[in-house]
């Protein structure tokens, strides 16, 4: 989905998530706290999860998104991103090359 199974949701940068046995998660186990590196790109006003959705339908090329959230306020959280103005070209920019440091 497009929070990459919590990792740009903003909610594990901190605190590694405690994944029950039966999470599908366990299969791609991570750094979580490597990505982290985002939260210092996200647009003042916007959480970590909403610049993450603006980021991915700012592309021309995506039409929809599998949000996949697992609580009602992770959803509404979302939409009310939505609401909120456009990434400007300098946010996604920095969007963009802090995405980048985390494949090195």
């Amino acid at each position: 989905g497009a929070m990459a199974g919590g990792k740009l949701s903003g909610r594990y940068f901190k605190q590694a998530p405690q994944l029950h046995a039966d999470d599908h998660r366990r299969k791609y186990a991570t750094d979580f706290a490597k990505y982290a590196a985002l939260e210092a790109a996200v647009p003042a006003g916007l959480t970590p999860a909403q610049a993450a959705v603006k980021w991915i339908l700012a592309d021309d090329r995506v039409a929809t998104i599998c949000l996949g959230a697992k609580r009602l306020e992770d959803y509404e959280n979302v939409l009310d991103g939505l609401a909120r103005p456009d990434l400007t070209g300098a946010d996604a920019d920095a969007l963009q090359a802090a995405a980048a440091s985390l494949r090195d």
